[in-house]
């Protein structure tokens, strides 16, 4: 396991760009390593960016206490929370970068963590981009989002953004250990699991991941698959914001996509179990049904006999 103390001289080594090769290959593994490793990675990064006001603490010892301590008091409160552990980082995080025999101490602010707990939520910047927190996601944003260099916020979960586009800065989104960046202007990231999927509804935007990078016009969608550590393009699904718009919409629409959607929306898993319904389409519309009746709608309109298995498990047969 890695200790604190080399961890964030890493960081900072990183960040102003003086990281050896055998110090590099070591940080790169670590981040690899967890979910939690690249997000505490990114919030480093955040913090980085925003250091706009700092000073020189001209007693190093003094000041690596400081971080210790801060760190330490907030972690006995409560080791398994990892919102608290997150922002506890982003807040006393003492970027160092060796300066004279003195370090760069943050001097700026704690970033805004915004949640959506059971509902969506709206969040406008301060620079007024528009994002829509899908439930269980959080965002977080530097104070002085709007006059960094950089526009750089961090994602867990899932959200849609509405980006006011900049062409002096950059809007980033980090998410375990990829990086979305606008190039212009409305785009869907979902982070969850094992997988980051991000899917365009105007303009384009870059993914960048393990050296990889590839860019997404309107109407096309890539995923991250963060076992193989690969990205690669995938069906664009005009379903991708039901979680948002609390519509699906089917037109002439594959079954085993169909089941797709339906399961990513109500959170349940769909089993075709013969092979002959595979080439049914479907074309329907449905607007805020309920989970069960959904699964009722789909086996009178199309003749089938749907099976519930147990409360999150169906399966599709012929009649």
């Amino acid at each position: 396991m890695m200790s604190e103390e080399i961890k964030y001289e890493l960081f900072a080594k990183k960040l102003s760009d003086s990281l050896l090769e055998g110090e590099e290959k070591i940080l790169r593994d670590w981040i690899n390593e967890s979910v939690e490793n690249a997000t505490e990675y990114a919030v480093a990064k955040q913090a980085w960016s925003a250091v706009e006001n700092f000073e020189i603490e001209t007693n190093t010892q003094d000041a690596w206490q400081k971080l210790q301590n801060s760190i330490s008091v907030e972690e006995n409160k409560n080791n398994k929370n990892w919102k608290t552990r997150y922002f506890t980082i982003a807040a006393s995080l003492l970027l160092l970068i060796g300066l004279g025999g003195g370090i760069w101490r943050m001097q700026s602010s704690t970033p805004t963590l915004y949640t959506a707990d059971e509902t969506t939520k709206k969040v406008i910047l301060s620079d007024g981009s528009i994002v829509w927190l899908n439930a269980h996601s959080s965002l977080s944003v530097p104070t002085n989002f709007a006059k960094a260099k950089k526009r750089e916020v961090s994602l867990t979960g899932e959200a849609f953004f509405e980006v006011v586009h900049d062409q002096s800065k950059c809007f980033s989104v980090f998410t375990q250990n990829i990086v979305i960046t606008d190039i212009g202007t409305q785009f869907n990231v979902s982070a969850f699991e094992n997988e980051v999927a991000v899917s365009v509804a105007e303009g384009e935007v870059e993914l960048s991941a393990e050296s990889q990078k590839i860019a997404l016009k309107v109407g096309e969608s890539a995923a991250y698959n963060r076992r193989k550590k690969t990205i690669e393009k995938t069906e664009f699904t005009k379903n991708f914001l039901a979680w948002k718009t609390e519509e699906l919409i089917f037109e002439n629409t594959p079954l085993p996509i169909v089941a797709r959607d339906l399961e990513k929306y109500y959170n349940i898993k769909i089993n075709i179990k013969d092979t002959g319904l595979m080439k049914i389409s479907v074309t329907a519309t449905l607007k805020r049904q309920p989970q069960s009746e959904a699964m009722k709608l789909l086996e009178s309109a199309l003749g089938l006999r749907v099976v519930r298995d147990s409360s999150e498990h169906y399966s599709l047969l012929h009649k």
